[in-house]
């Protein structure tokens, strides 16, 4: 709380929805939003939070804490200046303490909001994408400008599994392919509104086409884009779309994550690489030979978090499940990821080690047999076809 208050996030902590059975002398109201204003170390020992509550109702303030601290003098700070003596009261009324252990037991979680005051906003609602296509955004930037990008999740129909992927932006052409890689953001949904926003980054004048690709799902929801910046989004600034990509952009956009490096030899020809950005690992692999393999990959983690993967198999896999991979392509074969928490310092990569075998001629004849479909999301790409791409 102390980090995320020190770095100017607003926070907001909410109690139980009506109908809950809790204890109604505390004051509290349920289903009700909470600002959490400041935290202070009183007498040395006790660990109080300064609550605010929405407004005064009725000649009187609801919802205020009943309880031990409550009445503890409101720094000044937090008092408009200009307002008369029975204004102050009231103000004064809307702020309660209350003791960090109560406030554990009584509220049920805190949100974190980065605030940005008198930043232009611009909201881009999904197109439904045709079989075959995903949503892309194209930014047209005419004007050099700072812009923050927010990706919200649609509602889940199913479940409420938080996805996993990686925003690309590459540099952009009138005809929408993929071209060199300016950055590459890890993206992990970590609140319960599933949506993510990237750091304030500095767009030079140019086209930029942003791919948003959804590594721990086989079918990229319709996502929402909200573009922020300090400078008025205007059509002489700032132009952006959402065109319609073919699903190979994005596995081609994946590919460009090799850096022109093949990676690790694994057998005479077949490589394996993996492009670790965050919380989440892409495995990559490339069949420079001239016969279609079959290739097993056991992923273990190195630093004891718990790692997951749709397509990967994890460690301690038992049996062996192969992925086919045609002769001279390159493929991505899945991605493994880890649930973290948000935190204000910078984590560390996810790192795995590998098993890894790979088998040809009869041994995958007889393998093909008993198995014809393998679990990768994407179809191989031929190396002719892919573009020379580099990170800058």
């Amino acid at each position: 709380m102390l980090e995320f208050q020190s770095s100017n996030f607003l926070l907001t902590a909410s109690t139980a929805k009506k109908g809950s059975s809790w204890d109604k002398s505390t004051g509290l109201l349920d289903d009700m939003t909470y600002s959490i204003i400041d935290t202070r170390l009183h007498e040395g020992k006790h660990r109080l939070v300064l609550l605010g509550t929405t407004g005064i109702f009725g000649g009187g303030c609801d919802g205020r804490w009943k309880g031990k601290w409550a009445d503890l003098p409101v720094p000044e700070a937090f008092i408009p200046k200009k307002v008369s003596d029975e204004e102050e009261l009231d103000f004064k009324k809307r702020y309660f303490w209350i003791e960090i252990s109560a406030f554990c037991e009584l509220f049920q979680g805190i949100t974190v909001c980065r605030y940005r005051e008198g930043w232009s906003v611009l909201s881009i609602d999904p197109k439904k994408a045709a079989r075959g296509m995903e949503n892309a955004l194209y930014l047209d930037v005419k004007t050099r400008c700072t812009l923050t990008l927010e990706i919200i999740h649609p509602e889940p129909s199913t479940d409420n599994k938080r996805s996993t992927g990686l925003v690309n932006i590459h540099h952009g052409n009138p005809g929408n392919e993929v071209g060199k890689v300016w950055r590459s953001i890890p993206r992990q949904e970590t609140t319960d509104e599933r949506a993510v926003e990237t750091e304030p980054m500095e767009f030079e004048p140019g086209a930029y086409l942003l791919i948003n690709s959804v590594t721990s799902e086989k079918v990229t929801p319709n996502y929402r884009y909200i573009i922020r910046s300090p400078m008025p989004l205007k059509r002489k600034h700032f132009w952006c779309g959402n065109p319609m990509v073919k699903s190979e952009a994005v596995h081609i956009s994946l590919l460009s994550l090799r850096n022109g490096k093949t990676g690790r030899e694994v057998k005479d020809g077949i490589f394996v690489r993996d492009h670790s950005k965050g919380n989440t690992i892409l495995v990559m692999a490339e069949n420079k030979t001239k016969k279609r393999i079959g290739i097993c990959i056991i992923a273990e983690s190195k630093n004891e978090e718990i790692i997951y993967s749709d397509e990967i198999q994890i460690h301690p896999a038992k049996i062996y499940n192969y992925f086919y991979i045609d002769p001279e392509t390159a493929c991505v074969l899945g991605t493994i990821y880890c649930k973290r928490r948000m935190e204000m310092r910078e984590q560390p990569k996810l790192e795995c080690s590998y098993k890894i075998k790979v088998i040809d001629g009869e041994e995958l004849k007889k393998e093909e047999k008993l198995s014809p479909l393998d679990n990768k999301r994407y179809a191989p790409i031929r190396l002719s076809e892919l573009p020379v791409l580099e990170n800058l």
